[in-house]
């Protein structure tokens, strides 16, 4: 939480020519996600709404037999053709671990290779399922905590874009603190903003109860924008 994951995924995103079916989960209920992804996808393809009324009938796909009705209607001709399609799911973690679900329907979309169809899963865990085998072929892009971790460079930087140089042994003794956690940095930042020193760090949970008593947290994620702008040009 707080990594700046969803947006850097909006970012990398942004202006693309590409159909973007961006489907956030609100909660643990299978049932209320697919409901907002099959409405997602009618939005997106408002000449096809067949598609997306029939996956709303099948409801979520809990076993096989549903994955696989699932794969026949998203392959059909059209859906993802020029541009280019993106289905995301923002929050992936909150879906229940049993059963195939969301994960288990990308997983056999990811085989079948279709072309112009890519698939981004956002979320606060690794998802296991068949993430090892379809890495090993090619099929498979994963984006770790490491990726979203500042160094101290990136620290002193980040900083700086707020008005604050910091000298090189605070930004690494920030780094250990926080583990690069832009969070964690943010709340830091704040505290400094009062002390005017960072040489006696303040443990986390006691700079989160300060700025959450005091009305003041507010998380910004510049510096994740212009990160996942740097990622796109990789």
């Amino acid at each position: 939480m707080g990594y700046g994951k969803s947006l850097a995924a909006r970012e990398a995103l942004r202006g693309r020519d590409i159909r973007l079916v961006w489907t956030p989960l609100l909660g643990n209920s299978e049932d209320v996600f697919w409901r907002d992804f099959c409405r997602a996808l009618k939005r997106t393809f408002p000449k096809a709404p067949d598609i997306p009324e029939s996956l709303l009938r099948r409801g979520y796909p809990h076993d096989a037999v549903r994955l696989d009705a699932a794969r026949e209607l998203l392959l059909q001709p059209g859906f993802a053709a020029s541009p280019e399609t993106v289905l995301v799911a923002d929050d992936i973690h909150l879906l229940p671990p049993s059963g195939g679900g969301r994960a288990g329907l990308c997983a056999l979309l990811a085989r079948q290779d279709v072309e112009g169809l890519r698939m981004v899963l956002i979320s606060r865990d690794i998802w296991r399922g068949e993430r090892e085998i379809l890495k090993l072929k090619g099929r498979l892009a994963t984006l770790g905590r490491e990726v979203f971790a500042l160094t101290g460079e990136e620290i002193r930087a980040y900083y700086a874009r707020c008005g604050l140089n910091l000298p090189p042994e605070e930004a690494r003794e920030l780094r250990a603190a926080t583990k690069g956690w832009i969070s964690a940095l943010h709340l830091y930042l704040l505290h400094y903003g009062e002390h005017s020193a960072l040489s006696r760090l303040t443990a986390i949970n006691a700079l989160v109860e300060q700025e959450v008593h005091s009305g003041r947290l507010t998380m910004t994620f510049e510096f994740s924008a212009a990160r996942a702008r740097q990622l796109r040009t990789r």
